[in-house]
């Protein structure tokens, strides 16, 4: 036998006992490997049909506003719950949950809505924040910062803890669709003049802005919880001649209420602030 002949035999030889040695092994493999496989097949299906039902499942928001009330947040958890709950867990439900929620008109933005860990969904959102009250025809309407109206609830929609300045005699009806501006030249006045005010430590006092006289003046009117109307006079910036400007009735705000503790001085009647020499008392 040339050498060549029988050197090749060996090696095969040696490939044998060497798969003899190992073959335990090589036969665990292949049963694992082929049961993983068949628990995937199993698994993928099944998790595309199981179904969580509504009871049982928990919807999260994301930093949720400390200014909504249950109410609210209660109906918008059953929005997520009815496109998730007794439905194939999909990422298509997911989606349409998300787009549901935009549908309310409630926030400014839906960034997701995701599976958190057990029978749960979180919420990735940001609210439209309620900046004030508007009455008009005896109902109520809320706007943003910028006059964006929320939708209208039913039931309470903001908790009663917090509070909120209310413009009355508003010139136009609110727009048709919640996040459309409210219109009109008075509205935006107010809105201006309340971001003056807002974080001052006496707005607790003012209750109101009337724009009744927005028409005749442009003028805007705090309204107090004493009560007593004091006369702002124009829109923050767009003083007329000879009027006070904002950083003078707010100093003269201010002194009335570390001088009395209250902006009215705890008195009703009418205050001036639109004279650039005196406050006048009516």
């Amino acid at each position: 036998m040339p050498a060549k002949r029988k050197g090749k035999g060996v090696i095969v030889a040696a490939l044998r006992e060497a798969c003899r040695d190992r073959w335990p092994i090589i036969i665990a493999w292949v049963l694992v490997s082929a049961g993983t496989i068949g628990l995937l097949s199993m698994a993928v299906p099944r998790l595309q049909s199981a179904r969580i039902a509504p009871a049982d499942l928990a919807v999260t928001f994301e930093q949720a506003p400390t200014w909504i009330d249950r109410s609210l947040l209660a109906d918008l958890r059953r929005v997520v719950r009815t496109r998730l709950a007794g439905r194939p867990l999909t990422r298509g439900g997911l989606v349409r949950a998300a787009a549901d929620l935009r549908a309310t008109g409630y926030f400014d933005s839906v960034e997701q809505v995701a599976w958190g860990s057990g029978p749960s969904a979180i919420v990735h959102a940001e609210f439209l924040v309620p900046y004030a009250r508007i009455m008009r025809g005896g109902d109520a309407w809320f706007v943003d910062p910028v006059g964006r109206v929320l939708p209208r609830h039913d039931g309470q929609f903001v908790d009663p803890r917090y509070h909120f300045i209310t413009f009355s005699g508003a010139r136009h009806n609110p727009p048709q669709h919640p996040g459309e501006r409210w219109p009109g030249a008075d509205v935006a006045a107010a809105l201006r003049l309340l971001r003056e005010i807002y974080d001052k430590p006496w707005a607790v006092d003012v209750v109101g802005i009337d724009l009744g006289a927005w028409s005749d003046s442009a003028d805007l009117v705090l309204l107090t919880n004493t009560p007593c109307r004091i006369v702002w006079g124009s829109a923050p910036g767009q003083e007329r001649s000879l009027e006070a400007l904002v950083s003078q009735k707010l100093q003269r705000l201010d002194h009335l209420h570390v001088e009395y503790g209250r902006i009215d001085q705890g008195r009703g009647g009418e205050l001036d602030l639109t004279d650039v020499r005196v406050v006048t008392r009516r």
